[in-house]
């Protein structure tokens, strides 16, 4: 039997983040973007994707014991930016500033999982929050002003308490994530 897993931070919009997930969606109205549910907001280090529920208590440990070692620790959440390119977005994101803890994370966890048969991504780890995928046609005009008016916004700072395993069932109405404990 197999889950659909994956490790992240859980975060807590703000209201600037609400204010400014709000003028998006706003004036994105007509475009087709499949929009994060605002309560699912998370960075994630490691989409495992359908994974044994025999390694379930495994991944526990490992996570559980990196949380112990680097939370809490805190993070800074700014600007908007976007995955794919100008011509074909894809993913509408807000970054995160450069941070050590959360680099050593991804690096102990990458490490960890090896002992698990579990490889790193080939991509670059890059520290962000999914705000929606665009699923078709977009007006991008608008979309790269509204990416350009939040390009150096600080947008929140969020106070990191632990980092959790996931498991993702999709549904018609959205993803619904459950932390494993």
């Amino acid at each position: 039997m197999t889950k659909r897993l994956f490790i992240a931070i859980k975060i807590e919009a703000s209201e600037t983040l609400l204010d400014i997930f709000s003028d998006i969606k706003t004036s994105l109205r007509s475009s087709r973007i499949t929009w994060v549910d605002i309560n699912n907001l998370h960075l994630t280090f490691k989409f495992l994707g359908d994974t044994d529920t025999d390694i379930i208590s495994d991944l526990l440990h490992i996570t559980n014991d990196i949380s112990d070692k680097h939370t809490p620790f805190d993070i800074s959440i700014s600007n908007l930016g976007l995955f794919g390119s100008h011509y074909d977005p894809k993913v509408i994101w807000a970054g995160i500033r450069k941070n050590d803890t959360l680099l050593n994370i991804h690096s102990e966890l990458n490490a960890q999982l090896k002992s698990l048969n579990i490889y790193p991504d080939r991509q670059n780890f890059v520290p962000h929050l999914t705000i929606g995928r665009i699923k078709g046609q977009v007006d991008k005009d608008v979309l790269t002003d509204i990416i350009s008016d939040y390009k150096d916004t600080f947008i929140q700072k969020s106070r990191i308490e632990k980092v959790s395993l996931y498991e993702s069932i999709l549904r018609p109405n959205g993803p619904l994530y459950i932390e494993l404990t």
